[in-house]
């Protein structure tokens, strides 16, 4: 089953491909597809976080009168997550879902990348320009040792610093947004940056074009974040007190 996920998956990218002609294009495509499809889960999780936001101060109240006696503490929060209509894992859920679906999607890039697809397609931005013949390649010397670092990919097969650089900056705006605005925690903080260092860093050595899906859905993923907290989510709260005073 999950084959036939790949399979479709790379099924539906070559036709975004069979008239974009482009695959930088066609990868954008597809995670706009990706995104609206998931958005039912985005905004269950969303609407997750925000009650729990809401109901905090008590939360916190019961974990400090409770906090010698688990199993009384279990039973209150409990009580109060039903007093709420919360789900406790409400927000974990949604991500759950769409593991085997990403997963999935990195298989799908790997694959077209490995099988020479997005070699001699025209160039995207500045991958596969002339300027990535020039810069491809970053060396230097470190500690003695001489170190080359790809800069730029000849192709979407190839890594690229410069999109992994935006990458990053997208994972530590997207974290930053997702911090509720009550909280000041350095500890949340810390694990933004460290999340913005450390993804980029694991996908260093993979094709730019599986960086340049994570970048286009990070920034589809933000905007959605804002619409459902600024318009979407208001306009409910406000759709219920109407019906309230009626």
């Amino acid at each position: 089953m999950f084959n036939s996920i790949v399979l479709v998956m790379g099924d539906i990218l070559e036709y975004f491909h069979s008239f974009t002609h482009n695959y930088g294009y066609a990868i954008i495509l597809f995670a706009l597809l990706i995104k609206m499809l998931l958005s039912p889960l985005t905004v269950m999780q969303i609407r997750s976080m925000k009650k729990l936001q809401e109901i905090k101060p008590e939360l916190d109240k019961l974990q400090k009168k409770y906090k010698s006696e688990p199993e009384v503490l279990n039973k209150k929060l409990f009580e109060l997550y039903k007093q709420h209509n919360i789900n406790p894992l409400g927000g974990c859920f949604p991500l759950l879902i769409q593991l085997p679906i990403l997963w999935a999607l990195f298989k799908t890039i790997v694959k077209h990348s490995q099988a020479g697809k997005f070699l001699g397609d025209p160039p995207f931005l500045w991958i596969g320009s002339a300027l990535a013949n020039k810069l491809h390649n970053l060396d230097f010397t470190l500690a003695g040792h001489k170190i080359s670092m790809p800069l730029i990919g000849r192709s979407l097969a190839e890594p690229d610093l410069i999109l992994l650089v935006f990458y990053g900056f997208s994972m530590y705006l997207s974290q930053l947004l997702s911090t509720p605005a009550t909280s000041s925690s350095p500890q949340q903080k810390s694990m933004g940056i460290m999340m913005a260092v450390f993804f980029p860093i694991i996908l260093a050595s993979y094709p730019s074009a599986l960086v340049l899906y994570w970048l286009v859905y990070n920034i589809f993923s933000i905007v959605h974040q804002e619409y459902i907290m600024r318009v979407l989510l208001p306009r409910e709260e406000k759709l219920k007190k109407t019906l309230k005073e009626v």
